[in-house]
């Protein structure tokens, strides 16, 4: 995953709104598909000025509230101000950015498939190994759930931040956790792998 966050591979990203989005990704933990239909109005300031971002979580059918870091906030303020200058009016934080002249159609899940694929191909992404690796959106959300109960946040703080209807879901985050915690991550990939 530090491969894929530095800032020089994020700036191989095709565009500015692929790299926008996929930034929101990893830092939010977001589904791909919630933050491809992100709203342009999502980011707003709780009572101190710190911002987060309403969206409407599909899986669970509500709208929800999380908290930004510094570099998503500035990814959606300079996706914003983009899209105020090329698709004035558009509803989406992410519109597509092919064929869509007035900006009506969102970003799909397979676009950004499609691109983060050929992102981590032009950086060579590769594994501790050596050998080339894919990732997905998604492992950006298991990322973040996994480091942060890594870094000590309660497993239910973790739950509502990353919308799960169940604390079972996010049990799985924490199974990962105490693994690595006890060194048996190691063995246990290992014995997964063969």
């Amino acid at each position: 995953m530090a491969q894929l966050e530095s800032e020089t591979a994020l700036a191989q990203l095709p565009d500015p709104t692929t790299r926008h989005l996929v930034i929101v990704i990893m830092e939010t933990g977001l589904r791909a598909g919630d933050a491809c239909r992100l709203h342009l109005d999502c980011l707003v300031a709780d009572s101190v000025g710190w911002y987060c971002l309403r969206f409407m979580n599909t899986k669970v059918a509500q709208e929800q509230l999380v908290p930004l870091t510094s570099r998503a906030a500035d990814a959606i303020r300079a996706q914003q101000a983009d899209v105020a200058q090329r698709w004035p009016g558009s509803p989406w934080l992410f519109p597509a950015p092919r064929a869509n002249p007035d900006g009506l159609r969102p970003f799909t899940y397979n676009a950004l498939r499609q691109r983060m694929g050929r992102w981590q191909a032009a950086i060579d992404l590769r594994d501790r190994s050596g050998r080339p690796v894919r990732v997905t959106a998604h492992q950006f959300r298991h990322t973040l759930g996994t480091r942060l109960l890594n870094r000590g946040v309660p497993q239910h703080v973790v739950q509502r931040l990353l919308g799960h209807a169940s604390p079972q879901m996010t049990a799985t985050y924490a199974v990962c956790q105490k693994l690595h915690q006890m060194g048996e991550w190691n063995t246990a990939l290992r014995q997964l792998a063969g």
